[in-house]
């Protein structure tokens, strides 16, 4: 009995590891604006909670539902995010990515959201979402996912996620937003909204082989009992 308690107990600690972990996602839907970096291209803000690394701050920027033919409909609320490549110059591909926090051992880390093409002229527009331990996708990459083929008005939803190791724990994660490159001289048009982490507690695989071990073992003690009671 003693032992079904504590297989009972490994049970509920590994289930409750990083209760206190501190990883979130701010400003998933891109409704919170901070600097404005060009009145002129129709209320581009910078996204805040986001880093912008594109070589033009408006390639990843916070921008109004509808905006270059982005459909306001796919959107949550009046804003989403701009994400788009102008090339020949390699620089000007929207990239951003945010700091979600530490990782946790026996947590699973799963991102969801929308992807749309905007208004782009015979060009598709794609995106390549991570999860990384450094900005930008630097580092480790723990998961990733991407989008393509996406036409003006055309709209997809994207899921990917990972689960915390002991080899990951204490690891920062970085949630990174980059539009696919284009080709030379092409202006492809896209956007992403409504994204949502959601965090669960699994049990990593050598947890599991304690608990089968243990619920194995007090089951081979209740039978050798039961033995003993019957020869009594």
């Amino acid at each position: 009995m003693k032992i079904i308690i504590a297989a009972g107990a490994l049970l509920a600690a590994t289930l409750s590891t990083g209760a206190a972990a501190q990883v979130s996602l701010t400003n998933g839907s891109f409704e919170q604006v901070g600097q404005l970096y060009s009145p002129a291209i129709g209320g581009l803000f910078e996204a805040s909670g986001w880093t912008n690394t594109s070589g033009l701050n408006i390639q990843a920027s916070s921008a109004l539902a509808g905006v270059e033919g982005t459909p306001a409909a796919a959107a949550t609320g009046a804003r989403f995010l701009r994400l788009v490549s102008d090339n020949p110059d390699p620089q000007n591909t929207g990239t951003i990515y945010q700091n979600l926090g530490t990782i946790v051992a026996g947590r699973a880390y799963t991102i969801t959201g929308d992807a749309f093409g905007g208004d782009s002229i015979n060009n598709l527009w794609g995106g390549l979402f991570s999860l990384s331990s450094g900005a930008g996708g630097t580092g480790d990459v723990y998961a990733s996912t991407g989008v393509t083929g996406l036409a003006r008005g055309a709209s997809t939803s994207f899921s990917f996620s990972f689960a915390g190791t002991r080899a990951t724990a204490g690891q920062s994660v970085f949630l990174n937003l980059v539009a696919a490159p284009s080709g030379p001289g092409q202006d492809i048009r896209g956007g992403v909204d409504n994204l949502q982490l959601s965090v669960a507690a699994v049990p990593e695989p050598a947890s599991w082989a304690m608990m089968i071990g243990g619920f194995g073992l007090a089951g081979g003690t209740l039978r050798r009992r039961r033995i003993r009671v019957a020869f009594a």
